[in-house]
Order: C-alpha cells, then sequence, then structure tokens
C-alpha cells in the first residue's frame, strides 16, 4: 500500500512539474513576443474636434446667409472606429424669434490637394423650435480621419421680415456628439 501511494505522489508531482513548466515557457513566450506588428481593433472611438461654444450677436436683415457664424472642426485619429458625427443648435432666448424668417445653415467642407471639397449641406428655419430643445443641423455625417470644418450661419431672411421681430434677441450653443459606426447583422 505504500509502494502505491509513493508511486501516486510521483506521478502527480511530475504532472505538476510538467504545468510549472509549460506555464513558465507560455509566459515568458507571453511576455517576449514582438508587438510591434500586431494590428488589432478594439472599438476605440477617437474623434478630435473643436467648436464654437454658443452663437449670439445682432441679428441685422439679409437677403443672403450672412449673419451670425460659428465655426465645428471634427475628424478621427488614424486608430479610431469608423464614427457619425452630429451637430446641434441649442436655442437659449429665442424672444419670440421662432418664425420663418430666422434661418440656419450649415455647409461641411474638407481640405484635400485637389482644393475645397464641399462634403455636407443643410439648411432650415426656427419656425418650430423651442428654447431648450436641440435642432440636429449635422444628421450622422461620417468622419474620416481628415479634418471636416462645418460653417454654421443664422440669419434673419429681409424678405419674411415683420414687426413683431424687430428688437428681438436670439442665443444659442452650438453642441455636437459622435457615435460609433457598428456593423448590422
Amino acid at each position: 500500500m505504500k509502494k502505491y501511494r509513493y508511486m501516486v505522489f510521483i506521478i502527480l508531482g511530475v504532472i505538476v512539474c510538467i504545468a510549472l513548466i509549460g506555464g513558465g515557457t507560455y509566459a515568458y513566450l507571453l511576455v517576449t513576443t514582438d508587438r510591434k506588428n500586431i494590428n488589432t481593433n478594439t472599438g476605440k472611438l477617437e474623434v478630435v474636434y473643436n467648436i464654437s461654444d454658443d452663437i449670439t450677436g445682432e441679428l441685422l436683415p439679409s437677403s443672403s446667409s450672412s449673419g451670425l457664424e460659428a465655426t465645428a472642426t471634427a475628424r478621427i485619429t488614424a486608430d479610431s472606429v469608423p464614427a457619425y458625427f452630429n451637430i446641434y443648435i441649442n436655442p437659449i432666448i429665442l424672444d419670440g424669434l421662432n418664425v420663418p424668417a430666422l434661418k440656419w445653415s450649415v455647409i461641411g467642407t474638407m481640405k484635400s490637394g485637389k482644393g475645397i471639397s464641399i462634403m455636407y449641406t443643410n439648411s432650415g428655419d426656427f419656425s418650430g423650435a423651442k428654447e431648450g430643445e436641440a435642432i440636429k443641423i449635422v444628421d450622422s455625417y461620417q468622419l474620416d480621419t481628415t479634418v471636416t470644418s462645418f460653417t454654421i450661419q443664422i440669419w434673419l431672411d429681409g424678405s419674411l421680415m415683420t414687426e413683431s421681430i424687430v428688437g428681438k434677441r436670439f442665443k444659442a450653443d452650438i453642441t455636437s456628439d459622435s457615435v460609433p459606426i457598428t456593423s448590422e447583422f
């Protein structure tokens, strides 16, 4: 019986030694592997952007889109997952300016070796706007590693002016968010 127990302990000892040597070798190889050529996508979303905090000032009647202006720029980094970019106008003070005469537009441009390309356009008015409720002016623009510059303009359309909006005050924040693009099944 003693020989049987002795033999079991020897076999268990050999198995433990083999496991320790195998585990140690695996750990050593894992630590010393050259990681320079590993390319994996961890799902990191990294957006670099700069955006005006607010857009405020004196609105004068105009026949074109000259008025208040703000600029936003955005791009993703080279190791980021693809992403959509959204920009919002958040009216803080409308003072009765939620009318068709108060208009907005946004133009997204990208510089390249060939010059400047228009990548995104959108426009609308504030007729349905409410203070504190965001208006999405850029909707799901797919970002690139090249910077896209968005010019946001707000103006009073002189052809739609009425006495009721003369001397009114307007203030808004410009905000943004980004969403990673995920595949659909």
